[in-house]
């Protein structure tokens, strides 16, 4: 693992603690693990990471900078899914990356957030 990487998960554990999950890292080569919480290295995380690290490396922007450059460059994306939050950092014009894990309630505002959408999303609408 490089010293950058070394620097980024050192970041995380202190930042997130027992709330982080997983670190990889891919190119277009492969992946490597970087971090993996104890609970969660089973085999079915190992199999499932090469399917991942694959859609990784083909991650196309939602708005590309060139498409409205009011948004600036894009400097990460977030998955918000039931028990994890995946943070991707994607070097531009790469299939070069990172791929953090963590546990919901490290972006519990965000998480808050979302699930009050999908409430209206959802529900029937009440009449008034």
């Amino acid at each position: 693992m490089n010293d950058q990487y070394q620097q980024l998960v050192r970041l995380v554990k202190a930042r997130a603690g027992r709330s982080f999950r997983t670190a990889f890292c891919y190119d277009a080569d492969g992946w490597d693990a970087l971090y993996v919480r104890t609970d969660l290295a089973t085999d079915d995380l190992e199999a499932a990471v090469p399917a991942l690290a694959e859609r990784a490396r083909s991650q196309e922007p939602l708005v590309r900078g060139r498409d409205y450059p009011p948004l600036g460059a894009q400097r990460a994306s977030v998955f918000l899914h039931e028990n994890a939050v995946l943070v991707q950092f994607s070097e531009p014009d790469s299939e070069t990356g990172v791929v953090l894990t963590l546990d919901t309630e490290v972006a519990g505002n965000l998480s808050e957030f979302v699930k009050a959408c999908e409430t209206v999303l959802t529900e029937p609408q009440r009449r008034q």
